[in-house]
């Protein structure tokens, strides 16, 4: 199973300190061994989620994972950073769907012959994931490799993504950019 690395005495550390969070009044404590509980939980849903996303086969179990609201996508392209917004039609200001996001990533990932995602976590710090993300091809072969910062919520869902991508695949950002032209 793919999980978060996480040495015992990191998690014996961090458990050390908890995490006190009050919410709309409502007192709960996390420890940091929930937190990276809910980080492998992500690391182990983003794969399947995201391949089935991908190929246009649905956007519920990728949505899901994500906060009910406009989701900044902080994206990172040969030194400069952009920002797409990405929520439902309707909600304001957003740069696209979540349906123009899935076909733009149908798109991109038919022209690399793709076959699955796999996820990882590296590490959590505060509300704050490390997710490794690796794409195959129908040959099962690598043909990219990202890193994303995920900031989570207290439920355990994803309220903003900051990727880190390959330098040399071409990113979300240059397929949006080129459909506009």
């Amino acid at each position: 199973r793919i999980g978060c690395r996480a040495t015992t005495q990191h998690i014996a550390l961090m458990t050390q300190s908890k995490l006190i969070h009050n919410a709309q009044n409502k007192e709960q404590k996390y420890t940091m061994v929930n937190i990276l509980e809910k980080a492998d939980e992500i690391a182990a849903k983003w794969g399947p989620a995201l391949t089935k996303f991908a190929k246009g086969e649905g956007e519920e179990d990728f949505k899901s994972m994500w906060v009910k609201d406009i989701i900044p996508f902080v994206i990172d392209k040969d030194g400069t950073e952009a920002t797409i917004a990405i929520g439902e039609e309707g909600d304001e200001p957003i740069t696209m769907t979540w349906s123009v996001f899935q076909e733009l990533l149908a798109k991109e990932h038919s022209s690399a012959d793709f076959s699955k995602t796999e996820a990882e976590c590296l590490g959590v710090l505060g509300n704050r994931m490390i997710l490794e993300v690796s794409r195959f091809n129908n040959n099962d072969e690598v043909y990219m490799n990202a890193v994303s910062i995920l900031t989570l919520t207290e439920d355990g869902l994803i309220a903003k993504t900051e990727a880190f991508g390959d330098q040399e695949a071409e990113s979300i950002t240059d397929t949006a950019q080129a459909t506009e032209s």
